[in-house]
C-alpha cells in the first residue's frame, strides 16, 4: 500500500505539471457518429410468407385507421366501437413492427447493424499497445509497519 506524504505529493505535482503529462497531451478527435432515422429490414431474408403478412397487416391497418376517423367524425359516436378499433389498430401495429424487422425504441439493432455501428466508434488510443510502457514509481517502497494487538485486558469477569 503506497503512502501519501509529502514527499509523494511533490513528486506527484511535478509529473502533473511536466508537458509530458497526459492532460496536456492532444485529445482525440471526437467523431459524430449519426444514427439512421429508419432501420430497413434485410429483404434478402425474408421469405414470401412474412412478404404477403406484412403487406396484408399494412392494408388492416389502413382500413382501420379509416374506420377509426369515419367512427371520430360521425355525429353518434360510439366510443366502445372506437375503443375496440384503436385496440386492433394497436395490435395490428405490433404485429407489423415485428414483421418488418424493426426493434422497440432503445433496445438493440440486429447483428449486422452492431458490427457496423462497432466498427465506426470512435476509439481513444492513449498509448502504443505494440510497446507496452513500464510504470515506475519516483518514490522507494518502505514498509509499512504493521499494527500491533493489545493484549487482551484482564478483568474481574476475565480471570
Amino acid at each position: 500500500m503506497a503512502l501519501f506524504t509529502a514527499e509523494t505529493a511533490v513528486i506527484a505535482a511535478k509529473k502533473s505539471h511536466s508537458p509530458e503529462s497526459a492532460r496536456f497531451l492532444p485529445k482525440p478527435a471526437i467523431v459524430d457518429l449519426a444514427i439512421p432515422a429508419r432501420i430497413e429490414p434485410n429483404t434478402a431474408e425474408i421469405d414470401p410468407f412474412v412478404s404477403k403478412t406484412l403487406a396484408r397487416t399494412r392494408r388492416q391497418i389502413s382500413r382501420i385507421q379509416g374506420l377509426i376517423e369515419d367512427q371520430s367524425e360521425s355525429e353518434t359516436l360510439d366510443c366502445a366501437a372506437l375503443d375496440r378499433l384503436a385496440s386492433a389498430l394497436s395490435r395490428l401495429s405490433e404485429l407489423e413492427r415485428q414483421l418488418a424487422g424493426r426493434p422497440l425504441p432503445g433496445s438493440y439493432r440486429p447483428a449486422a447493424d452492431k458490427a457496423s455501428r462497432r466498427q465506426n466508434r470512435a476509439v481513444e488510443v492513449w498509448s502504443d499497445p505494440v510497446t507496452p510502457q513500464q510504470v515506475v514509481s519516483g518514490v522507494p517502497v518502505q514498509n509499512v509497519p504493521q499494527p500491533v494487538q493489545a493484549p487482551p485486558v484482564q478483568g474481574p469477569e476475565n480471570g
